[in-house]
C-alpha cells in the first residue's frame, strides 16, 4: 500500500486491515477494565505479549462500539485512525502513530521528559477546567477549557499544550492534542494527565 492509497483510504477500511495486527492495552493503561477499547475476543480473562514492552496484559472487558477482528472497537479505531493517517506512509507507520492509542504511555521519550520538567507544572492549572466540563467531551470544547485557563491564568497556548501532548502521547508527536484527548475519552485523558505528575 503507497503513501497515496494510505491517506486516501477511508479509516473504517484501514481499521479493517490493521486491527489483527493491534494488541490489547497494557494492564497499568487506562484503557484496561470496564473502558477498554481493546479487548479479546473470545471475551475470557487471557494473557497475551506486549508489543510495547516485555510484559503480559490480562484482558477481557467488552467495550460499547462495534467490535471487528480481535474484538477491536472498530469506530474507536477508525476514529484514531483518521487523526493520524496524514503522519503516515505505511501501514507499519500507522500503526506506530497509534500506539499511544492503545496503551497509555509508561514512559515519556527525552522530548517529552524535558516539557513536562519545563512546563509540567501547567497540568495542574488545567486539570480542574478539563474535569468540570460536561458532555460533550470533544475537541472544540477541551479546546475551549484550554484558552479560557489561558486567559484566566496570562498563561501563552504555548506553555500550555506542550505538556499535555507529552502526558497524553509520551513523546513531542502525534495529532492536534485536542483531538487526541477527545477520542481518548475524559475519563482516560485525565488519568494520563495526572499520571504524568507523578512520573
Amino acid at each position: 500500500m503507497n503513501a497515496h492509497y494510505l491517506r486516501c483510504a477511508p479509516a473504517e477500511k484501514l481499521a479493517e486491515l490493521l486491527a489483527p495486527h493491534l494488541r490489547p492495552a497494557l494492564p497499568n493503561s487506562p484503557l484496561e477494565g470496564e473502558s477498554n477499547r481493546f479487548y479479546d475476543s473470545v471475551g475470557g480473562n487471557t494473557s497475551i505479549e506486549s508489543p510495547h514492552q516485555n510484559a503480559k496484559t490480562h484482558f477481557g472487558s467488552p467495550s460499547r462500539g462495534e467490535q471487528g477482528a480481535r474484538g477491536i472497537d472498530t469506530a474507536y479505531l477508525a476514529a484514531a485512525i483518521e487523526s493520524v493517517k496524514s503522519k503516515a506512509s505505511t501501514l507499519l507507520e500507522l500503526k506506530t502513530q497509534l500506539e499511544f492509542f492503545i496503551s497509555a504511555p509508561t514512559v515519556y521519550d527525552e522530548k517529552a521528559t524535558a516539557t513536562l520538567a519545563k512546563n509540567g507544572e501547567n497540568i495542574p492549572l488545567i486539570l480542574p477546567a478539563l474535569e468540570a466540563l460536561s458532555e460533550p467531551w470533544s475537541a472544540a470544547n477541551v479546546k475551549a477549557a484550554i484558552n479560557d485557563v489561558a486567559t484566566a491564568t496570562g498563561k501563552k497556548i504555548g506553555e500550555l499544550m506542550p505538556p499535555l501532548r507529552a502526558a497524553i502521547v509520551g513523546a513531542m508527536s502525534g495529532p492536534d492534542i485536542p483531538d487526541a484527548m477527545a477520542i481518548l475519552g475524559k475519563a482516560e485523558s485525565l488519568k494520563r494527565l495526572k499520571a504524568a505528575l507523578n512520573a
